[in-house]
């Protein structure tokens, strides 16, 4: 018999020959995962003991009722009877099932437990006690689901001791699970690979949302995530692929986000942060609905099926000094226009650049020597303008006796006050409809200090559906990055465009540059000739 080249043709042979190859691996590799997936023993537990002996690989562990693992990790006969070795805290695991010593009692160490899925059924939780202690340690391990449970301590801890830990552990699924704090953090993971997040919440933490360290292709899908607190809350070091779609964030306290080079994607989110948002640019993501005004999450149905009212002691037992009295209490501080939301008066039925800036300056208490306060005197009648120009022009000039003048053009959307007298300052405005129906109103204060001009910038998002004006911090925070990177520059609001100019204050070498509007925010400036 011929060989293949000479019967065939050696290109035609060869295809061939790998085509088989191809299929023979693909049933090959069906084969295996069939048969790992039909090895799945399947296990009913109600109890801590029950729970530490069914865990392994290749099983299926459905919970019954709340387990409290504490109640067989802390004694030693029933760590024993169920085959839990005890691992020093740090320590490498070498059994499968281990429990760790911590500060105040045992984590549960799962490592080398693969195609394993820990379960619950309706209204099913695993607690424990310590507060320095992970709900679940799983390490090393594959083909891990953790789905329909709530997660949780019975007291709140400090500096250690988050929900769910991964380290170095490949195709994770979290699915319809509550974890709550404290756990300082709901997800802390490792040098992971493949993992998944989907309708799931991670609320009332201490520390932070999450913490994923060298991780590679994470998502998080229809998730939750509230009242967390304290530093940073989504922290991704070292990670690529990282993706969030259709998530809620909402009253959390902190910096949002520390992304650092992380290929970051946000799609179809919803955030509420009243603060600072961490080293992430939200504009780029066009999707993505952002508002500095918390508000308290609708239920949508994520989460386990059947909720329970869980939450960690913050009484007795709790390793924390409560602060000393402060017997010479400080007086508040006066509140910032990046924490006031403003709402346009009942009276006031047109949205325009006009009215917009003028809640702004009527809201604003401050130095009655401000450019903002003789706006406040113009738009109350305190003092009067008179109509200069021509009247049939679209852009309406009024003055007054001191030759302070306002100018503005409803229609493009945009304000000047020069003021002269005592004042010398001026005052410019500008309104932007963005793509979701909302507008963007910027607002920059001037004055000239020896020489040098000065500008303070306020951002506000202005929704129609409410009326009200939420401070914008993502484009504030555009604009002043912008200024500072460029050194020795001003911005100029747009009259006939959507673009806001950054020109050099003077010639220095420097280029200037343009700010381009995007439809909701602006992109980087870009130098112009």
């Amino acid at each position: 018999m011929s060989p293949c080249g000479e019967l065939y043709g050696f290109p035609q042979g060869l295809l061939i020959f790998n085509n088989m190859k191809r299929i023979l691996v693909f049933l090959f590799l069906t084969a295996c995962v069939a048969t790992s997936f039909a090895k799945q023993k399947e296990y009913k537990v109600k109890s801590a003991l029950e729970f530490l002996k069914a865990l392994g690989s290749d099983r299926i562990i459905t919970v019954e009722g709340v387990i409290n693992l504490s109640d067989a990790l802390q004694y030693d006969d029933k760590c024993s009877a169920a085959g839990v070795s005890t691992l020093q805290a740090y320590a490498e695991p070498t059994a499968k099932i281990s429990r760790e010593d911590h500060f105040d009692g045992f984590q549960l160490v799962l490592n080398l437990c693969n195609n394993l899925t820990i379960q619950g059924s309706k209204g099913a939780a695993l607690i424990v006690e310590p507060r320095y202690a992970y709900i679940l340690s799983i390490r090393n391990s594959k083909n891990v689901v953790i789905r329909e449970l709530t997660l949780g301590h019975t007291d709140e801890g400090y500096c250690e001791g988050g929900v769910l830990e991964f380290v170095n552990c490949e195709s994770v699924q979290i699915d319809k699970c509550d974890m709550y704090g404290c756990g300082t953090e709901g997800i802390t993971a490792s040098k992971t690979t493949d993992l998944r997040c989907v309708n799931s919440i991670i609320r009332d933490c201490s520390y932070s949302i999450m913490t994923l360290s060298g991780c590679f292709n994470v998502k998080f899908n229809d998730c939750d995530f509230y009242r967390n607190r304290e530093f940073t809350l989504v922290n991704l070091p070292s990670s690529l692929n990282v993706a969030f779609s259709r998530c809620r964030f909402s009253q959390n306290r902190g910096p949002l986000f520390y992304a650092g080079d992380t290929n970051l994607s946000l799609r179809d989110c919803e955030i509420y942060h009243r603060g600072d948002l961490g080293d992430v640019d939200l504009s780029r993501f066009a999707t993505t609905k952002y508002s500095a005004e918390n508000v308290e999450l609708s239920d949508r149905g994520v989460g386990p099926t059947v909720k329970l009212s869980l939450n960690a002691s913050k009484e007795e037992g709790n390793f924390v000094a409560e602060p000393e009295a402060d017997n010479n209490p400080e007086a508040e501080p006066e509140p910032t226009w990046d924490s006031q939301v403003i709402e346009l008066p009942a009276d006031c039925k047109v949205a325009d650049i006009k009215n917009l800036t003028g809640a702004y300056c009527t809201d604003w208490s401050g130095d009655e020597t401000t450019v903002k306060y003789l706006y406040k005197l113009y738009m109350s009648n305190r003092i009067q303008f008179k109509p200069v120009g021509n009247a049939n022009s679209v852009t309406k000039a009024f003055q007054d006796e001191n030759r302070n003048k306002v100018q503005y053009n409803a229609a493009k959307g945009w304000l000047s006050l020069t003021a002269t007298d005592g004042y010398r300052q001026a005052l410019h405005s500008a309104l932007w409809t963005r793509a979701d129906g909302h507008k963007l109103l910027v607002v920059i204060s001037e004055k000239t200090v020896d020489g040098d001009l000065q500008q303070e910038i306020v951002c506000y998002d202005y929704n129609p559906s409410d009326r009200i004006l939420t401070p914008d911090l993502v484009v504030y925070k555009q604009l002043t990055t912008a200024l500072a990177n460029a050194g020795n520059h001003y911005l100029i609001l747009p009259r006939d465009d959507k673009d806001v100019k950054m020109p050099a204050k003077s010639y220095d070498g420097n280029s200037n540059f343009v700010i381009k509007w995007n439809g909701q925010g602006f992109t980087k400036p870009v130098p112009v000739k």
